[in-house]
């Protein structure tokens, strides 16, 4: 069974049902923020993060964590992530991505609650961006992002998951000016596409931090 729609497709699984509407989330993204940001009035709100999270503590650490997804280059063969996700059971939601099914079925094989997604929104600025779009497309109305913060090309702190993580090679490549049009993009779909026919609000929780790379397109409560 699935859920298709013209903004996505995903496999529908009964821990997606419970997601679907629920009140809030909290999104954690790699970005710096996540570090610097105070999360400890946020214990009993559902969370979402993403790709090595499990290697900065204050993350794995977090209480109810509902949902993790990976991009392809993450490690499937880390031990240390599948003990993380057998302990703690969190919904898996990988998404369809150039491994195609073989990727999702590797995925499966080792983990039981474990799904697919893919929005029709995708972008060079992470998957923080495109699980954003997907709490917008499942219903929920308080969506908290932080770690959301983009890269700084002049900063050596770039992560808050992987330490002295290298910049992407399409930013190196393209430079920050793309980023920043990729980031008016993402935002112009949220706001002049989903908010028509969705009903929500995005609060940045790390819109005041100094690594924040949008901060010249995002509010407070967007």
């Amino acid at each position: 069974k699935e859920i298709m729609t013209t903004e996505m497709r995903c496999g529908l699984v009964e821990d997606l049902l419970k997601i679907k509407d629920q009140d809030s989330v909290l999104i954690m993204g790699g970005g710096p923020s996540t570090k610097s940001v105070d999360l400890s009035s946020f214990d009993d709100m559902p969370k979402w993060t993403m790709n090595n999270f499990y290697k900065n503590e204050k993350i794995s650490g977090q209480k109810n964590i509902q949902l993790v997804s990976f991009l392809d280059n993450i490690d499937l063969e880390d031990n240390n992530l599948w003990n993380f996700l057998e302990e703690n059971k969190p919904l898996l939601v990988q998404e369809i991505s150039d491994y195609g099914a073989n990727r999702i079925n590797h995925i499966k094989s080792k983990y039981n609650k474990t799904t697919y997604m893919h929005t029709r929104y995708r972008s060079r600025i992470g998957i923080g961006a495109r699980l954003t779009v997907f709490a917008i497309l499942m219903g929920i109305k308080d969506i908290y992002t932080v770690g959301m913060d983009g890269y700084d090309v002049g900063s050596k702190d770039t992560h808050a998951f992987e330490k002295n993580k290298d910049l992407p090679q399409w930013l190196v490549r393209l430079g920050p000016k793309v980023q920043k049009q990729q980031m008016v993009v993402f935002w112009d779909y949220i706001l002049n596409t989903l908010s028509k026919s969705h009903d929500f609000k995005i609060h940045d929780l790390a819109v005041d931090c100094p690594t924040n790379q949008c901060s010249f397109i995002t509010g407070e409560n967007l």
